[in-house]
């Protein structure tokens, strides 16, 4: 029974990571940029959620969730357009803005909420019994919730006629906008929704974890194996690799603590950039 119960922890952990390395291979998929603003804005979602809950607004966590996509996803569109539209295909430049934009948004938070962490009250505060393995209702409330955002992401890219415009420009901007595609706007929309999954991840990790400014740090790593590990671009891949990493997480941490676990996620990571540094995907 405790076997299955770390499997269960490990699917969770995997699905959250899942949920912030898809919003990474979208803008990368898009755009080649590795986003280290990635983190930053997890953080920025997390506190969203908090000051829309606990802090000013005073409105239902639900509402808050809406409000913790769509401003880290305007921010994202803003900045990409202001900053790093002009340096695209210049990926050092680009991670070198994000990676300091990231410092700025860290510091500016710090600055403004304070160091002490913040913490969302329970949403339902009860534990279930599901046939011996045990799982707490808001934890269960964030898998339900991540599994919904990672599936409509999906159904967005594949199904939709604006989704069908992000794979043309991610696979040849220069053809699609030959075809009419505002290639601007692609990018623009894609950061968008990347930067609204991260705000999203925040605000849906907050519910069981503390907010503070360096929140994001620690998941942006992982993600970013993940992302490796995948095949960069590839959101299948990733997919699959977040779900390997989580429960791989989850069950070096029950048996060896959470160092450990570190070590270990980036032994693999190591240990497939020598054997198949394509990732999972192959691409």
């Amino acid at each position: 029974m405790f076997f299955l119960q770390v499997l269960i922890n490990g699917l969770s952990l995997g699905v959250t990571y899942g949920v912030v390395a898809l919003g990474l291979t979208v803008i990368f998929g898009v755009m080649r940029i590795l986003n280290f603003t990635h983190g930053a804005l997890l953080m920025l979602g997390g506190y969203c959620v908090y000051y829309s809950t606990v802090g000013f607004l005073h409105i239902p966590y639900v509402a808050a969730l809406g409000l913790s996509f769509l401003l880290p996803g305007l921010f994202g569109a803003i900045y990409e357009k202001i900053l790093l539209r002009r340096y695209k295909g210049e990926i050092l430049v680009c991670l070198i803005i994000t990676l300091a934009l990231s410092k700025i948004l860290q510091g500016t938070a710090q600055a403004t909420f304070g160091l002490m962490h913040k913490a969302i009250p329970p949403l339902f505060g009860t534990t279930m019994n599901l046939g011996g393995i045990y799982i707490s209702s808001d934890r269960l409330f964030v898998v339900l919730s991540a599994v919904l955002l990672l599936a409509g992401t999906l159904a967005l890219i594949d199904y939709t006629k604006i989704g069908t415009a992000i794979r043309a420009v991610s696979i040849d901007n220069e053809a699609a906008s030959l075809q009419g595609i505002n290639v601007g706007g692609i990018y623009s929309f894609g950061m968008f929704i990347s930067c609204g999954l991260a705000g999203m991840a925040g605000a849906l990790i907050s519910l069981t974890n503390p907010i503070d400014a360096y929140m994001g740090e620690a998941p942006l790593i992982t993600c970013f194996i993940v992302m490796i590990i995948g095949g960069l671009g590839s959101i299948g891949g990733t997919l699959a690799a977040a779900g390997l990493i989580g429960i791989l997480e989850s069950f070096v941490t029950s048996y060896f603590g959470s160092l450990v676990a570190g070590i270990v996620n980036f032994t693999i990571l190591i240990i497939f950039l020598l054997i198949r540094p394509r990732g999972i995907s192959g691409e």
